[in-house]
């Protein structure tokens, strides 16, 4: 969540700024959406995997004082599959190709079961058949976003961070 603070803050030009925000953590999980929205279909045994997501959500803030944005959404991928540096990660319109869309607050299973990648792990034994060597490295969280005043102060809230998290912005 970005929020847009009542004071502005003179040190920087005016103008309309890209951003990018990435972060990684060892069990990095953002609580469960709670939106009324319906939860993405998980397709059953057998269905293909769904293509990962080539780029990153862009979330626009609005220079509105007091304004609160929630983030659109994550492309999310394993450091174990990502070699670049997380300065290249975390710049912004970095080519997020083979990444998975994730809500705005999604767990890295909800995202891959989204996706398509294991069965659904609430019918039979569908939770044995997720390997548990994708969850002991690091998961890349990013997305870009748009500043449309950079010389207002925005703060930006990762309250829904439980665990722990290396954020480059």
């Amino acid at each position: 969540m970005l929020r847009r603070l009542a004071h502005p803050c003179h040190h920087r030009p005016h103008g309309t700024r890209a951003v990018a925000l990435a972060v990684a953590g060892l069990a990095l999980l953002l609580t469960a959406a709670t939106s009324g929205a319906a939860a993405p279909a998980v397709p059953g045994p057998g269905a293909a995997p769904r293509t990962p997501s080539a780029a990153a959500p862009t979330t626009v803030v609005p220079d509105t004082p007091g304004s609160a944005t929630p983030l659109s959404g994550y492309a999310v991928q394993s450091t174990a599959k990502v070699t670049d540096t997380a300065e290249a990660v975390s710049s912004p319109g970095y080519p997020a190709t083979g990444w998975y869309p994730a809500g705005p607050r999604s767990t890295v299973l909800a995202a891959l079961l989204a996706a398509g990648l294991y069965p659904d792990p609430f019918h039979s034994t569908g939770q044995k058949l997720i390997p548990t060597a994708d969850f002991t490295v690091p998961w890349w969280y990013r997305s870009d976003l748009t500043l449309t005043d950079t010389t207002a102060r925005t703060h930006l809230d990762l309250s829904g961070v439980i665990s722990a998290a290396d954020i480059y912005l």
